[in-house]
Parts: C-alpha cells; structure tokens; sequence
C-alpha cells in the first residue's frame, strides 16, 4: 500500500510545530507503509494518482487542481494544523470562535476526506458548529517522538527564578506584548530563543515561569505543552490555547509526560486504523 504525505514543508527545511508533528506521523507511517513524500508545490495529478491513500498535512502551496483531484478521486484524510478552514486562519476573530459562513474556506475539501484529524477538542467543537462537518477527530495531543519525551523528563530542571519570552519574529506569537506584561508586572524575563529544538527545551528547562500570549487561537501549543512538561508556571491567555481545553492540561512535569507518551501512542494508532479503513 502505497501512502502520500503531502505537506508544505518538512523538517529537513523548517522545525517548526507542524514540521515537528508531520515527522513523528512520518517516522511512525514508514514503517507500517510505503509512504512517499510530497512537497505542495511540487505535487502533481500524475502523482497522486499512483497513490493508494494521502494524508494531507499543510496544503497552502498545493494547486487547485490537485486538491480537486484529492477530492473526486482519492480516499485522503487531513491532518488539520491550523486552522486552514477559515479565511483568516484564526477562529478568534470571531465571537466565540463560531465563524460565519461567508469567511468558510476550502469547506468541499474538508467535507469529502475521510477524517479530518485535529489536534484538540476545540478544533472539533469549532469544525462542528461552523462548518457542520461530522468527519473531524480529535487526538487531544501535538506528537513528540518518545526519545523527545525521554530527552524533557531527564533534563535539569533546576530554575533560574526568571520568566521566559520567547524571541521570535513571528509577529502571532507576540513577543512585545509579553515582555511588556513582565515590565508592567515588574517581572524579571529573559528572552529565550534557539534554532535547534532540543536546545530550546534545553534553554526553557532553566527557567521557572514562561509569558506566552499567542496572536491567534493556537491549535494546541506545543510550546506552552513542553514548558509544563518542563515544570515551567505558564502565565497565558488560556483561551487562546487549545491544549487548555484538554482534560490533562492541569497535569505537569512527569505526570503530564506520561500522559502525552500515552496520547501519542493512541494517536498514531489511530492514523493507521484510518488508513487501513480505505
């Protein structure tokens, strides 16, 4: 069985959460399938049309047509990131996170997958309510690798007493707007950042508080995941978390490493249960 894993980037370019989550997915899928990755931008019909399933990741660089294509031809599930059912990729614009019809995108793709998998329960909720979809999952997790898992629980997590930002560039994860709530709250802050994602968590690990206070709703938050797992206090707009609506978010530290280990385990078996019902 030959299995398609589309998406826009993969972490041998980008590390960011979904490339991280994708090559979990990835690592896990190769061994029970011959899968093929395919870049968005360089997919073609001719290509997918050797395929026996897709899984679609990130798909904004994939062409009209081969989303047509997926649609009238393939059995396909979507591993939804971010929100891309919504033209303004973020549910909070819009009161109570019910978004109006006329702001609804790529609804036809979404209502003819297979399953439509989501990172937390108010994806779910959100997909439901505002697009009527009756194929959408919830995994109720982000995917680590158990050697990622392994790395958090036997770090030192010896605390600084500071808070940490994050430094980033990125304008939705709000770095201003959470250094100036420490300088307002006269909170002492560093601001934290690293390309490699073990040094990351290596970094964070130090520090007894992190200010997060994302731009948009985050689908779960890998970041606010790790720095509980990492015993962090998280100082946050829970709202605006997807992780905060899970039944485990009161867990940290060790506690919350076994369960995420055990969410993970489940979630990747799910994905193939999904598959194999082709």
């Amino acid at each position: 069985m030959i299995v398609g894993f589309i998406s826009d980037f993969f972490s041998d370019n980008l590390n960011g959460g979904a490339e991280l989550n994708d090559n979990v997915l990835l690592s896990y899928l190769e061994k029970k399938f011959k899968v093929e990755k395919i870049l968005s931008q360089e997919c073609t019909i001719q290509r997918l049309s050797s395929l026996d399933y897709v899984v679609v990741s990130n798909f904004v660089a994939l062409p009209q047509s081969n989303i047509d294509y997926l649609i009238g031809n393939k059995s396909y599930l979507i591993y939804e990131h971010d929100h891309k059912y919504v033209n303004t990729r973020d549910p909070s614009k819009f009161k109570e996170f019910k978004i109006p019809y006329e702001n609804l995108v790529n609804l036809n793709f979404y209502k003819a997958a297979k399953k439509v998998v989501c990172l937390s329960d108010i994806q779910v909720k959100i997909l439901k309510e505002s697009a009527a979809l009756n194929n959408c999952v919830s995994i109720g997790t982000s995917l680590w690798h158990p050697k990622t898992l392994q790395y958090i629980k036997d770090l030192d997590k010896t605390k600084n007493s500071k808070a940490a930002v994050v430094d980033s560039r990125n304008p939705i994860k709000n770095t201003a707007k959470a250094a100036a709530f420490c300088r307002a709250k006269n909170i002492d802050y560093d601001l934290i950042s690293a390309s490699d994602p073990k040094k990351f968590l290596e970094i964070l690990s130090k520090y007894e508080s992190l200010v997060f206070f994302p731009g948009v709703l985050e689908s779960l938050c890998r970041l606010v995941v790790e720095a509980k797992m990492l015993n962090c206090k998280v100082l946050t707009k829970t709202k605006m978390i997807g992780a905060s609506y899970e039944e485990w978010f009161t867990l940290s530290g060790e506690d919350l490493i076994e369960k995420i280990s055990e969410k993970v385990y489940n979630a990747l078996l799910l994905f193939e249960k999904i598959i194999l019902e082709k």
